[in-house]
């Protein structure tokens, strides 16, 4: 008896505690759902954040006149992957957003934000560009702050939808922000 007490205590624990804190999965838009310790951050951050477009005035009519748009309302499908640098303890989160610039349905483009963990456990993001290819990407955090990713992007004859060329995109992280390696 005391055996099974001495394990289900712990078991308890881990359930009272499941599903809250900063593990808990959120959501952009219905983009699938951002988990880990910076999802809160991550939403957001894109919530906030915007892009030139041209808004809807109302259901189904579309301003001429350029505007903003928020990443979040606008998001398609979204990626989170959380690593450390070698010679480096802060953790790191990469997100990928894919988002519709435009409210045709056939267009996707992606912005790339990377956020890194302070002192107290929080992240701060660092910086944000455009970015490349999409699909599940292979994820590599390298020597120098670099991250590298593999993603699939259009060859020569892929229609938009079906990208079938992989291919591996270069970032350098410093303090003041993110810059591609081409």
């Amino acid at each position: 008896m005391l055996r099974s007490a001495g394990r289900l205590l712990p078991a308890l624990c881990a359930l009272a505690l499941a599903g809250t804190g900063p593990l808990r999965a959120e959501s952009l838009n219905g983009a699938g759902d951002i988990t880990g310790p910076a999802a809160h951050t991550i939403v957001q951050y894109f919530g906030t954040e915007t892009f030139e477009c041209y808004p809807q005035s109302e259901p189904g009519h579309y301003s001429l006149k350029k505007g903003r748009c928020s990443f979040a309302s606008h998001a398609d499908s979204a990626q989170v992957v959380y690593g450390t640098f070698p010679n480096d303890s802060r953790r790191y989160a990469v997100a990928f957003v894919e988002y519709q610039p435009d409210y045709s349905g056939t267009l996707l483009a992606e912005v790339i934000a990377v956020f890194r963990q302070d002192a107290t456990g929080r992240y701060v993001a660092v910086g944000r560009d455009d970015g490349g290819g999409g699909g599940k990407r292979v994820v590599r955090f390298g020597a120098g702050r670099v991250i590298s990713y593999t993603a699939l992007e259009a060859g020569p004859k892929d229609p938009t939808c079906c990208p079938s060329v992989h291919h591996t995109y270069t970032i350098a992280v410093s303090d003041r922000g993110i810059k591609w390696r081409y």
